[in-house]
């Protein structure tokens, strides 16, 4: 029986994913797929604009038959760690067949002969790369540029290959590839070319826009209706329903006045302990607290070529959530996996029922309370930061709105 992974934010889902979807399970032929979902807090160091729950809902009336979440420390980090881990659970189940995300290349050749290569960097690349680093580049640009230089001296790459390292899916497709090589995993990756805007694209007024537009059109204020015929219909009500009773959206600007808090009053040496803040950032993002009354020039100002917007957005939300390097390091380096279901139909019901079978010794949490007691102490201290984060979240929806969302013990997983 072959089962899909599927690893995505849905931040919201939009017509390209129900789209992903569907392809995926005919390019797989798959009979049921489980989907790896940041949880309230996403990759780009961002809150999602709605919580985890409703957009897991969603995902199972489009096609998606189990919603497990990714860990927080995990869902927040760079792509290299967010793709790891997503594909260590998927693999940890031991049910899942074929692994399928949406590229910009459409060609898993192309993306496999690049992770093959990243996943065994040879040493004239590696010294090639310090020496981009050492000018001031970000390290994607500087990856980027230091395989440029080494093709030229060894031919390895068509130029249309080394543009894959420039496509946010496929730089993803890529780690996850990678991800699948060093578990030495059985399971079988495919992908689907991305359809409708690109990733970056602001125009909210196409017919397939991306997540990143519909979020900026709800930043602006604009009606929500305009949305209606540009999203899948369960993504589009479970966000209308949530805005017009108070539950979002929720943006970084809203987290930015607690952030700032932290940053004037804790000491450099506190700073540089959070996850992400290093090589004297934790200086910058201080001195420019001071100023910033607001986000977006918070950014503006400390963003340079070597630190982008996304690598200090993460910083920032790291340091809003309390997430510390050491934290980070033991649940990476330590953690077995587990599951933590946050819907499912009863194709997902019957998938659990397989991976028990498969993994008798993966803890697969539905509530809340007694699956924390099946969790070793590792994986409770992690679970925890899930749970804290969202009382974290839940804050400021309480704070923006006044509205008093459902405590996360209070939540029931029930079947769609």
């Amino acid at each position: 029986m072959n089962i899909c992974g599927i690893i995505a934010e849905y931040n919201p889902m939009h017509l390209g994913h129900a789209y992903q979807i569907e392809q995926a399970m005919k390019k797989t032929s798959a009979e049921g797929n489980i989907l790896i979902m940041s949880g309230n807090f996403v990759q780009r160091g961002e809150p999602a604009i709605i919580d985890k729950y409703t957009r897991a809902d969603a995902a199972i009336q489009c096609g998606i038959d189990l919603v497990v979440e990714l860990p927080v420390y995990f869902s927040t980090a760079s792509a290299e760690y967010f793709a790891f881990h997503a594909v260590n659970i998927l693999d940890a189940t031991g049910v899942v067949t074929h692994l399928n995300f949406g590229s910009e290349s459409g060609d898993i050749h192309t993306i496999k002969k690049m992770a093959d290569f990243l996943s065994d960097e040879p040493i004239g690349y590696k010294h090639l790369l310090n020496l981009r680093l050492k000018e001031g580049h970000s390290f994607p640009a500087a990856r980027q540029k230091a395989i440029a230089d080494y093709n030229r001296h060894h031919d390895l790459f068509a130029v249309d290959v080394l543009g894959t390292l420039t496509a946010p899916n496929n730089i993803l497709g890529i780690e996850y590839l990678k991800a699948l090589n060093r578990l030495n995993s059985n399971i079988k990756p495919t992908t689907v070319k991305r359809i409708g805007a690109d990733y970056h694209s602001n125009d909210a007024s196409l017919s397939i826009p991306s997540a990143t537009s519909i979020r900026q059109h709800l930043a602006a204020k604009q009606p929500t209706s305009a949305l209606e015929s540009r999203m899948p219909t369960p993504s589009f009500l479970g966000l209308k329903q949530q805005i017009d009773c108070g539950m979002g959206p929720v943006y970084m600007e809203d987290l930015y006045p607690f952030i700032r808090h932290r940053l004037l009053t804790e000491p450099a040496a506190t700073l540089r302990t959070y996850t992400d803040v290093t090589e004297g950032l934790e200086n910058r993002l201080a001195k420019a607290a001071v100023s910033c009354y607001d986000y977006t020039s918070f950014i503006d100002c400390v963003s340079t070529k070597r630190y982008t917007g996304t690598r200090i957005s993460r910083a920032l939300l790291h340091l809003f959530l309390g997430h510390k390097k050491e934290h980070f390091q033991k649940y990476h380096n330590s953690m077995a996996p587990y599951l933590k279901v946050l819907a499912l139909n009863e194709n997902g019901q019957q998938i659990l029922r397989q991976i028990k079978k498969k993994n008798e010794t993966l803890p697969i949490i539905v509530n809340n309370r007694q699956g924390y007691k099946s969790l070793d102490p590792i994986q409770q201290a992690c679970f925890l930061e899930d749970l804290n984060s969202t009382l974290l979240y839940n804050q400021i929806i309480n704070t923006k709105y006044t509205t008093a969302p459902t405590n996360e013990y209070q939540t029931r997983i029930i079947p769609v």
